[in-house]
């Protein structure tokens, strides 16, 4: 990294800091940035409102040249990045590269066919009309948001019920709605080992298979997911029934693997394919494009910006759309378990800021929330805002949108008011991403897009963005904790052994 940009960063950023300098207009950044709107197939991403004029620019672009970003994203598509920490590969980008993902999408698209048609049935001979879909994490998130965005795509020719609880009263809420003969139970998980999985897996097996026909009943109405085989193998699936992916495709990034299958039961072959159309050409975008059209990289780059020079350290999501309600959720879970790291790649403890806090709500919901903070609170932070073109409905699409914009327009250069109480904050930076419509194609482009930022954000910081040991050692000491509420042991002055009293 060369000092003198890193420096002049710096400067920039506590001029900014320290004069509350208003921000600059729309129309003054359109003259300072050569560039400020970047218009794809699917997408237009806007990163107007921001602390950016073509110096800033230019030396972010710089930092990214020399750390040689674009050596660690050849690698990522060529199967050669590694996941240091972990002394493996990192594969999910190599593995949907056409010829790599034609042969994962066949065997889906078999799979599907042969249960649409009626040659693969349940036990009692029945057609398969409801899908129980069981992960937590990276296994569930994922399909879950996709299958909500995409709801106008379903074909109904599967009812599809998504569950992570531990808590059985969300797996007994979801089969009061099915008739169990027709069900097809899907149970995904990495390594087959996730606590939540298993107990929904037992649960379901003793409450609802009855014994006596539970081998036959596994053999026909449940499938596995997961990168450990024999792991599933030992819980009673049938070695045809488990659909494997490789290990080296990371959890929370698995959505374009095998994971994928129960939105592909709910949106039909043409939508599914044409999903992964949409990741293949932001992952080409990503691979070809120079650093200064780069728009994953950019945004990317806008992050560090805010994060490390402006010490804006929280980030809100807000999607103006009903069905991308929750796709908060899942850029949450990629931001922060793949960046909220305090280690470089080389182990060394490291004394700057990565991931953000991410939250968010849909709008215009968040108008009535915690926008009054942003408006007039004392906490910093970013915002990335999520529009979407609707033509099907265009007044309450036109509507929502303006909302965005106004709101948009509002955070950043803010409004003086008398009396003073009424003035509203300036100097909240923000994008704005508007999707041409809610479609397979673009819901692909937008998940590669952020799937992209969040691995440049953690080469920009040189973390390692694949691992998560924090999570790990959690599962550690849940398990220990458990394993002493199930022992008879003298009461200590703790809320452990309050919980444990309650049991015995």
């Amino acid at each position: 990294m060369d000092d003198n940009h890193e420096n002049r960063l710096r400067d920039i950023a506590l001029d900014i800091k320290l004069n509350s300098k208003t921000p600059l207009s729309t129309g003054q950044q359109n003259q300072n940035l050569r560039k400020h709107i970047f218009d794809t197939d699917s997408l237009v991403v806007d990163i107007s409102r921001n602390y950016l004029n073509s110096n800033i620019f230019r030396d972010l672009i710089k930092l990214a040249t020399k750390l040689k970003i674009n050596k660690s994203i050849e690698d990522l598509f060529t199967n050669k990045y590694i996941s240091t920490t972990e002394s493996k590969k990192v594969s999910h980008i190599y593995l949907r590269n056409k010829q790599n993902l034609n042969k994962t999408l066949e065997k889906n698209i078999k799979l599907y066919e042969d249960i649409i048609k009626g040659k693969l049935r349940s036990k009692t001979s029945e057609k398969f009309a409801y899908i129980i879909y069981v992960g937590i994490g990276g296994s569930l998130i994922g399909p879950k948001i996709l299958s909500e965005s995409l709801k106008d795509y379903h074909t109904k020719s599967f009812k599809c019920f998504y569950v992570s609880s531990a808590d059985y009263s969300e797996i007994d809420d979801a089969l009061k709605n099915c008739e169990l003969d027709k069900t097809l139970f899907i149970f995904a998980s990495k390594s087959f080992t996730t606590k939540e999985v298993l107990m929904n897996l037992s649960h379901i097996k003793s409450k609802y298979i009855p014994k006596k026909s539970l081998k036959d009943v596994m053999k026909s109405n449940f499938l596995a997911i997961t990168a450990n085989a024999n792991n599933a193998k030992k819980e009673g699936f049938a070695s045809s029934k488990i659909i494997s992916f490789s290990k080296n495709i990371p959890g929370r990034f698995s959505l374009t693997s095998p994971i994928s299958l129960p939105v592909l039961f709910e949106i039909g072959k043409k939508n599914y394919l044409n999903f992964f159309k949409g990741i293949n050409q932001m992952d080409n975008h990503v691979r070809a494009s120079n650093y200064k059209n780069n728009i994953p990289l950019i945004l990317a780059l806008i992050s560090i910006w805010n994060i490390n020079f402006l010490d804006k350290k929280v980030l809100s999501i807000c999607p103006y759309n009903f069905r991308l309600r929750n796709i908060v959720d899942h850029l949450q879970q990629q931001e922060m378990e793949s960046n909220g790291k305090s280690f470089d790649k080389e182990g060394k403890r490291i004394y700057f800021s990565t991931s953000p806090i991410v939250f968010g709500q849909r709008g215009s919901e968040c108008q009535h929330s915690f926008f009054q903070m942003i408006h007039q609170g004392a906490a910093d932070l970013s915002i990335d805002f999520i529009g979407v073109i609707d033509k099907n409905i265009p007044e309450a699409s036109k509507f929502l949108l303006s909302n965005m914009i106004a709101q948009a327009d509002l955070c950043f250069s803010g409004k003086k008011n008398k009396p003073a109480y009424k003035t509203i904050n300036h100097g909240t930076p923000n994008n704005i991403i508007l999707m041409k419509d809610l479609s397979p194609k673009s819901m692909g482009m937008l998940l590669s897009l952020y799937e992209h930022k969040f691995f440049l954000e953690g080469l920009l910081w040189n973390i390692n963005s694949f691992d998560q040991w924090g999570v790990e050692q959690g599962k550690i000491l849940a398990k220990k904790i458990q394993s002493s509420l199930n022992k008879k042991l003298k009461d200590t002055d703790s809320l452990v052994s309050v919980v444990r009293n309650f049991f015995n």
